[in-house]
């Protein structure tokens, strides 16, 4: 239940629309929200869990293109264009198409590659899903180096930004907000993919107590330790 509400959360997904110019005008009249269209969410998380219970290449290509058509339609919101490209990434990873996948982060010169996880999120997303292709060919020392290559983009970004991540444990971290948001869930995360529970769970104390960091906020990162690395995607 709780990797559900945590899916859910991160993937603000939604039901199909077809790309004809009159919807096309209608959702460009909703670029302000920050749920472009819940209708097409809503499809796109209900052909999340049909691929990863029955992955196959109709699904596939009704999710790529549907999510494709969104990113191309929020070509001028860059929040609502991101999400879409992620989405599109998430259903490639999920098809095992890997080279699709990486090619669309290095091809996609949104902002929001930047602002929502700074200047390595790219490297570090590409990181991930060499080590999910390695997974799944159970080359488990490749995929451990990849992990570990993720990792350390994520630390030289925070040792790059000590202050102002160090604020952001503070101040922002107890609200669910700030520029580092996705920067903590991803060191919890990489930490506990590469040296498993006991350290994550160490890393986690030493914040708390260094940064008076509330329960409640360790425990909802711990949530991260259920999640298959094929699922998490920060937003």
């Amino acid at each position: 239940m709780n990797k559900l509400v945590l899916l859910l959360s991160i993937f603000s997904f939604i039901c199909c629309s077809s790309k004809n110019s009159a919807r096309s005008e209608e959702i460009r009249s909703k670029q302000s929200q920050d749920i472009p269209d819940s209708l097409v969410d809503e499809k796109l998380l209900a052909l999340f869990f049909e691929m990863k219970d029955n992955p196959n290449t109709t699904i596939l290509d009704s999710a790529v293109s549907l999510a494709d058509s969104m990113a191309d339609i929020y070509m001028d919101d860059e929040r609502a264009h991101f999400k879409y490209v992620l989405q599109k990434i998430q259903f490639l990873v999920l098809g095992k198409q890997m080279d699709s996948a990486i090619d669309i982060i290095k091809r996609d010169n949104c902002s929001m590659w930047n602002k929502t996880g700074g200047p390595y999120f790219k490297d570090i997303l590409k990181c991930r899903i060499l080590a999910m292709s390695e997974m799944s060919k159970n080359n488990m020392h490749l995929y451990k180096t990849h992990i570990k290559e993720a990792l350390q983009f994520v630390e030289k970004y925070i040792t790059e930004n000590r202050k102002e991540y160090i604020s952001f444990l503070y101040n922002d971290l107890p609200h669910h907000k700030g520029k580092y948001y996705v920067t903590i869930q991803e060191y919890i995360y990489y930490s506990y993919l590469l040296y498993g529970e006991d350290e994550a769970d160490r890393r986690l104390k030493e914040y708390q107590e260094l940064y008076n960091i509330p329960e409640n906020n360790i425990e909802q990162l711990k949530l991260l330790y259920k999640m298959d690395i094929m699922d998490f995607f920060p937003m």
